[in-house]
């Protein structure tokens, strides 16, 4: 919020342009310019293909777990292997 007024009974807001985290983290005067060139290169290097693959696959796994769990117990952590690299 940039602004808050007051008309009468009636209070106006404006707000900033809509903006995420990692933006306004790289527009934040108060954060040093090293700490964001090193946020800029982890977000250049994350591939968001590959993390929504492994999000599905590990949905996937959870749900197997759930449904083993249901039917028996034990025998469950064989099922969580996860390929994170």
């Amino acid at each position: 919020m940039i602004v808050k007024t007051r008309d009468g009974t009636r209070i106006v807001k404006k707000y900033d342009k809509f903006a995420t985290p990692y933006e306004r983290v790289l527009n934040s005067p108060w954060i040093d310019c090293t700490k964001k060139d090193e946020l800029r290169k982890v977000h250049e290097a994350l591939d968001l293909y590959k993390l929504k693959s492994n999000i599905a696959h590990s949905q996937e796994l959870l749900v197997d777990i759930q449904i083993l769990k249901s039917k028996s117990k034990g025998g469950v952590l064989n099922l969580l292997q996860f390929d994170f690299e």
